[in-house]
């Protein structure tokens, strides 16, 4: 048998975790208020206006401070937040003293701190109901004000935007907050969808999440549901002695580009507040993103760019998360340092970047991930997306949990929605190649050749040898030339400076690293022995000799042998044979090679992109 209390009190004042004994509380004047005699919000809570401080309740204004989202204006972090036994006031610990924050909070001009203790209700002024500050502590709201508009049938639900004008045009006028959480449950189910909201920053929100995705997605719901639950407790709604904790969403379904439901309003033993008619109402979830693109289109169709899939997509289930690099000796910081080259030959296409995602799997870092997910980095992957023009592709990532695998398009690895613009140069040259038809491949720059299905059909690839032959060695010298400097690169040193065995000590990683430097300006041609898109080369394969085979006697100092071959899509070498170099420059090393090659080229060896014959012999050819 269920027992009822006749005294019921806001569960959002009633149950919150964490107390603290009040009797030690310390007088220092922390915030320096003694002297001030117009204490502003701001000189307490750090760059808070008054208007907003109103806008609290004390379990909200708790719930902030413990997250962060709003901080006290001390020059130290504040370790811990909580409420007095009393539950009237909020207890913080700093440089291990214990201090009210009531106290402090009352001298702020026009404000008293037990106004937060207080809920919000509703008024009717002048024929429009308006959100007011309750007069008591213990004052109840009628739960059926969340039904009104519906059950009377006085707006008829079609957008979120249209819902809004009618409300504020006909029924509700702006209050004390603003347009948020007047009560009605349609428009905060809907709000909640739409508005951003410091306090979830896990929610992926309407305009970033298809309706698909949406349902199928039982986080974001969760995530929905429990925001929707804290918003509706700035109220006191009871309804025959239960107090209101939470809602349940029962009954999804995907009816004509919306999603329907029914919402159940539980006190905090899972009992209904609601009749049977209110347990029935159906709410609508409207106003998601189509998964369209207003700057891309299809180049055959002309229609526009639309990645619909019947899939929850990463960053649908993940909000705004973020790739980024730990250190390494190129400098990446995230992603988008990809996007934005500082350098004109640091230009990154899909295929190069597929190769540096791929060659860094094990130094990426995925931010914003949410504690119950773990994921395992896959593949990045070209898509046929915007007629297969290398513009999108797709990284795959795995729950290690569920084995659930999840796809995340590069169009949405920034808020910028960046394609991949750089393509493929289809010739056999270096420098500044102008980009038109015959020399350049790409979503901006084609010949418009599609296959029936709409794929353009790109030129027959450089062949491998030929690329060897002609143009990789003054590639090379230049990207050599270009970091010879890098401290991040030589292990605090510049190049000349390094010994050659201690780059053969770290062998595995100057392998990795000159393949991923050599790779990234190689991978922006068509390097390809044959027409198929497996064909294309995948990356430049470094060796270095094995440190016990070094002879500096037979090798020189300063300069370490190394073999060079083309790895393809399939695994496999594209050169007829492994190119043998020697890669001089190293501590020791005969500068009379360089110096004699600088006064030839003048500053030609200088220029932004390599040129043919017109860089320095830092790697050099064995016959």
């Amino acid at each position: 048998m269920k027992l009822k209390s006749k005294l019921v009190i806001p569960l959002a004042f009633s149950t919150l975790p964490t107390f603290i004994a009040a009797s030690c509380e310390s007088n220092d004047d922390i915030f320096n208020l003694n002297a001030n005699n117009d204490v502003k919000a701001s000189d307490i809570f750090y760059k808070t206006f008054l208007s907003q401080l109103k806008s609290y309740t004390l379990h909200s204004l708790l719930n902030d401070l413990q997250k962060g989202n709003i901080s006290l204006n001390l020059p130290e972090k504040v370790d811990e937040f909580a409420l007095n036994k009393g539950k009237n006031d909020i207890i913080f610990k700093y440089k291990n003293k214990k201090y009210s924050l009531k106290n402090s909070v009352d001298k702020i001009k026009n404000f008293n701190f037990d106004e937060i203790l207080k809920p919000f209700t509703y008024e009717k002024e002048n024929g429009k109901y308006v959100v007011k500050r309750a007069d008591k502590i213990d004052n109840i709201s009628d739960i059926s004000i969340l039904y009104k508009l519906k059950s009377e049938n006085k707006i008829k639900y079609s957008d979120y935007f249209e819902y809004k004008r009618e409300i504020f045009q006909n029924y509700y006028k702006k209050g004390i907050l603003d347009d948020l959480s007047i009560p009605d449950l349609q428009y905060m189910l809907q709000s909640a969808l739409i508005n951003k909201s410091l306090q979830y920053s896990e929610q992926t929100l309407a305009n970033n999440i298809r309706i698909k995705a949406f349902y199928k997605s039982e986080f974001q719901q969760k995530i929905l549901e429990k925001r929707l639950s804290d918003e509706l407790q700035i109220y006191n709604f009871q309804s025959n002695g239960l107090v209101f904790d939470h809602v349940k969403f029962n009954n999804l379904k995907l009816e004509n580009n919306v999603i329907t439901l029914n919402i159940d309003l539980l006190d905090n033993q899972n009992n209904s507040l609601l009749n049977e008619n209110q347990k029935k109402e159906k709410f609508k979830l409207s106003n998601f993103s189509k998964g369209q693109s207003d700057t891309y289109f299809d180049l055959k169709t002309k229609s526009k760019l639309t990645i619909d899939y019947d899939e929850v997509k990463f960053n649908e289930l993940v909000n705004n998360p973020e790739i980024k690099f730990k250190p390494n000796p190129l400098g990446y910081k995230n992603i988008d340092d990809l996007m934005h080259p500082t350098k004109e030959y640091e230009s990154y296409n899909l295929n190069n970047t597929a190769m540096i995602l791929d060659e860094l799997k094990d130094d990426l870092l995925i931010s914003k991930i949410p504690d119950q997910f773990t994921f395992k980095i896959g593949k990045f992957e070209k898509t046929k997306l915007l007629n297969n023009s290398f513009a999108i592709g797709k990284l795959v990532l795995e729950e290690t949990k569920t084995k659930q695998k999840y796809n995340w398009y590069s169009i949405d690895f920034t808020p910028h929605k960046h394609i991949f613009t750089n393509g493929l140069y289809l010739k056999n040259e270096l420098g500044s190649i102008h980009k038109t038809k015959d020399s350049y491949f790409s979503y901006l720059v084609n010949d418009n050749n599609f296959d029936s299905e709409g794929i353009l059909k790109i030129q027959q690839g450089i062949k491998a040898n030929d690329f060897m032959e002609n143009s990789f060695n003054d590639i090379a010298n230049f990207l050599i030339y270009q970091h010879k400097g890098n401290l991040l690169l030589w292990q605090n040193n510049s190049m000349s400076n390094l010994p050659v065995l201690e780059v053969l000590k770290h062998r595995n990683f100057y392998e990795k690293w000159l393949s991923i430097i050599f790779s990234q300006y190689t991978l922006l041609y068509n390097i390809n022995n044959d027409s198929s898109d497996d064909g294309l080369i995948k990356k430049v394969e470094v060796k270095l000799i094995d440190s016990n085979k070094y002879e500096a006697s037979k090798n020189g100092l300063g300069t370490i042998p190394i073999s060079i071959n083309f790895i393809n899509h399939k695994n496999e070498k594209m050169l007829l044979k492994d190119y043998k170099f020697n890669l001089t420059g190293f501590k020791g090393y005969d500068k009379s090679i360089i110096e004699s090659k600088k006064a030839e080229l003048k500053d030609e060896y200088k220029s932004s992109l390599p040129l043919k014959n017109k860089t320095l012999p830092y790697l050099i050819k064995v016959k």
